[in-house]
């Protein structure tokens, strides 16, 4: 009896070795390093940034019609397509409302290049390379190829790292999936301005993990509520 539970005691043991542990945890978690590239679509809610109907209120609503992203993260570059319709009956506040149809947008990354598409010729956007590259490494695959890649370290369920010069905070949830990103983003008008993205009910695509629920907020007011 006694040797069948010191070799019981072995197994455990050596099990509980083998298990990743820091960054590798999430990358195994969510299968990042089989990702090269990524689609995904879905649809809900998008706000016109700070542009509410009174001070303090919740930014005017859109219903995002179809909301698609195209990452590639070898190159890297990324094209998001968002289709936006009226949201409010009466509309509240302002971000163009209130409007007619639908109106598509499609912005587009690729190395030290961006653009928009959707007019009779591409027009270029030098000056939203940044921004659109940190889009893209914030995804929940990309947040931990990027930790891997500049050699991040993981603290408790907390990892840090910088991508395009800002300051990026990652929230592991407890099965070690990625449920929060924090950083700070430019904003013409206002400065820098605090981003929050959550990502939940994952579901698992072939293998992968990924989140069937984006919210986003910019400066603690929602901007995005997606349903993959």
């Amino acid at each position: 009896m006694a040797r069948m539970m010191s070799l019981a005691l072995v197994i455990a043991v050596s099990s509980c070795a083998q298990r990743p542990t820091g960054v590798a945890a999430p990358a195994e978690a969510l299968g990042a390093a089989n990702v090269n590239s990524i689609e995904y679509s879905g649809s809900g809610s998008a706000f016109s940034f700070g542009q509410a109907a009174s001070p303090g209120g919740r930014w005017p609503r859109f219903e995002a019609k179809a909301y698609a992203v195209a990452i590639n993260y070898q190159t890297p570059a990324m094209r998001f397509e968002l289709v936006r319709a009226q949201g409010e009956h009466p509309p509240s506040g302002g971000g163009g409302q209130p409007f007619a149809g639908e109106q598509r947008t499609v912005q587009v990354v690729s190395g030290k290049q961006a653009w928009t598409e959707g007019g009779a010729q591409p027009v270029a956007n030098p000056g939203a390379v940044t921004d659109r590259l940190i889009q893209l490494w914030v995804s929940p695959h990309g947040l931990i190829k990027a930790a891997l890649a500049s050699g991040a370290t993981a603290t408790g369920n907390v990892v840090s790292l910088t991508i395009e010069g800002r300051q990026v905070k990652v929230t592991l949830n407890d099965q070690n999936l990625v449920d929060r990103v924090e950083y700070l983003t430019t904003n013409s008008v206002v400065g820098d301005v605090p981003v929050e993205i959550s990502y939940s009910d994952y579901a698992d695509f072939n293998g992968i993990k990924f989140p069937r629920r984006i919210d986003e907020k910019q400066d603690g007011f929602e901007t995005l509520d997606i349903t993959i």
